[in-house]
């Protein structure tokens, strides 16, 4: 695995994504410790991208950005000496053919999109540019479907292919339902959940996915058809701005009781299309808490309230919720002794209830 961290922390977090996954598939009975210490042993980890030259399949998971692709696949295109080798990106909306063209071989690049959490999600889309020689594009369906145990969509060369094409339209007009105040946010989770069936509200989702994705995101499907229900809401612009990013940073549209110390950086990281992953220190305790109504009069300024350390996506494994959508590899936390994604604290007075943080009287 290829992380894009300095060499003195690769063994770091190479241990703190393994603690993850073990934690998890050991509370669920997936696996037991001599499972985990096998599968642990089939990685290795590496910061040197001449360690992928003899690789087959090389698979890039980084921030839905356009240029630092283009620039790892150049790179790539230089590091991978093996003549057959498949350059395969994780994008969650980038044309495969922009990508491709960064290389002298676009014939060998394909977008391979899985979804978060990669390794609970049954679904990937294998995307094909109009360059991608037709050998490649059956070898790619067949590893997922053969070897990984996916369920493939073939998709088209086309901003968002098949899901984030109908996905992101319909998050972002709960964004701006919410920012309209034509109701809360939890009562807009609640009717798609308990009205359509949806496993996860449109803005439980939008934080689970990270607030950056889904503006960038949606920035390259308005850049591609031009419609305006792909066009970032304000409010969600806003948002990013202001550091809240959804789960990672812990606040977004409900407030995880995580400290966002890491908000700007991510921020920084949006609007500069770097990844220069920080770091960070897991807390005791974690509450969901919704952000306050549009309009509701909690006065004037923005007031935090308690909030632990922050946790936040690496760049190794995402959950790849991102998941990565895109979003990234690997998402982390901490909730009590708990490591994985924040929930409610259901020992807290009025647990399982959203209460209102307070903020702005305005979505921020």
């Amino acid at each position: 695995l290829m992380i894009r961290r300095p060499p003195r922390s690769t063994q770091g977090v190479a241990s703190a994504a393994s603690d993850v996954y073990k934690r998890q598939a050991l509370e669920r009975g997936k696996l037991d410790e001599a499972a985990h210490a096998a599968a642990l042993a089939n990685l290795t980890f590496t910061t040197d991208y001449g360690d992928l030259a003899d690789a087959d399949l090389v698979v890039e998971a980084v921030v839905e950005s356009f240029d630092l692709k283009a620039e790892i696949f150049a790179v790539l295109d230089e590091a991978v000496t093996s003549p057959d080798a498949v350059l395969a990106t994780n994008t969650s909306s980038i044309p495969i053919i922009d990508i491709a063209m960064a290389t002298g071989r676009p014939e060998q690049v394909i977008g391979l999109h899985f979804f978060n959490p990669a390794p609970v999600m049954k679904l990937v889309e294998v995307i094909p540019s109009v360059r991608t020689n037709e050998a490649v594009t059956a070898s790619i369906t067949a590893f997922a479907t053969d070897v990984l145990g996916k369920v493939v969509v073939a998709a088209k060369d086309r901003a968002g292919f098949v899901v984030n094409m109908l996905l992101v339209p319909y998050l972002n007009a709960a964004m701006r339902m919410y920012a309209d105040g034509h109701a809360s946010a939890e009562d807009i989770d609640n009717g798609m959940k308990l009205g359509a069936a949806h496993p996860m509200g449109p803005l439980e989702l939008s934080d689970m996915i990270g607030l950056d994705t889904m503006m960038l995101v949606a920035e390259t499907l308005f850049a591609e058809y031009g419609d305006d229900f792909y066009l970032p809401p304000p409010l969600l612009r806003r948002m990013v701005a202001a550091g809240h990013l959804g789960r990672k940073t812990g606040r977004g549209f409900y407030d995880y009781g995580c400290r966002d110390s890491v908000g700007v950086t991510a921020r920084r990281r949006v609007l500069d299309a770097q990844r220069q992953p920080g770091s960070h220190e897991p807390r005791a305790g974690c509450r969901q808490v919704q952000q306050q109504e549009p309009g509701a009069a909690q006065g004037v300024g923005h007031q935090r309230g308690e909030h632990g350390d922050a946790y936040r996506s690496t760049d190794l494994l995402e959950h790849v919720h991102r998941p990565a959508g895109d979003s990234d590899v690997g998402v982390s936390g901490s909730c009590g002794d708990r490591v994985g994604h924040c929930r409610p604290d259901v020992t807290a007075p009025g647990a399982g209830e959203h209460r209102p943080a307070q903020e702005h009287g305005q979505p921020p």
